[in-house]
């Protein structure tokens, strides 16, 4: 079904998410080429990217040259090179699916795997934005495959390659979106702590220490913090208008007002359109999605336990990323439009626990298996570090 669905959005214009950004990526794809072709890439743009800009995420400054560039090859083979590029966007959004499948099977079962992977799979409002040119595909790609880097074992003696891969992907994943550096590095250092306490390499005396500095560290914090909550306001001011929006009138402006907000950003960023707000067809279709999406986080409530036995660390830092991602977007999305495509680079966190979590009470027939251990030593594999 995926496959037919992929098929007709990626063949043919039919898809609604192949307008605006798409179109202006594939025009700055094919001017690049252009250049590429007369020996000067960025001759027919308005903007240029040098190499440092490619190592260091944060300093990039026109996101239709920076996707452009990774566009272009596409426009240097012959043929229809829009069908080609978007044909591999939904090739990664494929191997994103895989990496999600892969990481519950092993945690838990097969039956898991299939379960966290089929929202993935099936949901339309996925299956039409991953076979576009927009970069959401290529995000979850890199998020994913960290992931599945830093959580499953190497067949190697050594981690280090696994380590190195998944920081690569990493940074291509911050190179299209800058913004999850917050949540990324959240998510690392909850995880890496949680390990260091665990392995011995922090006290309870350096806890105690770390805790009691932390009010010190926030105060010292006060202007970032108010930094990063102008810019939230200023995003959701100029996201704050069409026919998706919603609650364009509260916009927090101080840190209290951020934390009041918070929760209810959340809701709406994971779960949106609600059944108040469906107008036409396709919103009726993605607020099915949103009913799912709330039985998958009220299963992987089970799923965190299950998950957390085996590998703390990662449980966490999952965890931790998640809550900082669905805090940050839900401030700064203001329209189920934009949210229905952002929370795709995340909400398989939700579904992965969900699959685990419902599996944990839950046993269906499957016409195969692919190992004979999956359910039966998927207890066993306990793991007391975020990489193995």
């Amino acid at each position: 079904m995926r496959g037919t669905a992929a098929a007709v959005t990626t063949l043919t214009t039919l898809n609604p998410d192949s307008t605006a950004d798409a179109v202006g990526f594939g025009n700055t794809a094919e001017a690049i080429a252009r250049g590429l072709r007369e020996g000067s890439p960025y001759l027919y743009t308005a903007h240029s990217i040098d190499l440092p800009q490619l190592l260091v995420p944060l300093i990039t400054s026109d996101t239709y040259a920076l996707w452009g560039t990774f566009l272009a090859p596409f426009w240097l083979l012959p043929g229809p090179s829009g069908f080609y590029a978007r044909l591999g966007n939904a090739l990664l959004g494929a191997f994103a699916v895989y990496n999600v499948y892969l990481i519950a099977r092993y945690y838990h079962s097969h039956q898991a795997g299939v379960i966290a992977a089929l929202p993935m799979t099936f949901y339309p409002s996925v299956v039409a934005v991953q076979t576009t040119l927009l970069r959401e595909a290529i995000i979850l790609f890199g998020i994913t495959t960290a992931a599945r880097l830093l959580m499953l074992p190497s067949r190697r003696r050594s981690r280090l390659p696994s380590y190195g891969l998944a920081g690569i992907v990493l940074h291509v994943s911050l190179l299209q979106r800058d913004d999850n550096v917050f949540i990324f590095v959240a998510a690392i250092a909850a995880a890496l702590a949680v390990y260091a306490v665990r392995a011995g390499f922090l006290s309870r005396r350096s806890i105690a220490l770390g805790a009691s500095l932390s009010p010190v560290a926030f105060v010292l914090s006060l202007p970032l913090v108010r930094n990063g909550i102008e810019f939230l306001a200023y995003t959701r001011e100029v996201r704050a208008s069409g026919r998706t929006v919603y609650l364009p009138q509260i916009i927090p402006q101080t840190v209290i007002e951020l934390i009041a907000f918070s929760w209810i950003g959340a809701m709406y960023f994971l779960y949106a359109p609600f059944p108040w707000m469906i107008e036409t067809i396709p919103d009726l279709l993605v607020s099915i999605e949103g009913l799912i999406n709330v039985a998958f986080t009220v299963a992987g409530i089970w799923g965190v336990r299950s998950l957390g036995k085996k590998n703390v660390p990662a449980t966490v830092g999952l965890l931790v990323g998640l809550a900082v991602a669905v805090v940050l977007y839900g401030v700064g999305t203001v329209n189920y439009g934009t949210g229905m495509r952002h929370r795709q680079m995340f909400i398989w966190i939700v579904f992965l626990f969900g699959g685990i979590g419902i599996s944990e009470h839950v046993r269906f027939a499957w016409p195969f298996q692919w190992r004979s251990d999956d359910t039966t030593d998927a207890g066993a594999r306990t793991v007391d570090s975020g990489a193995d």
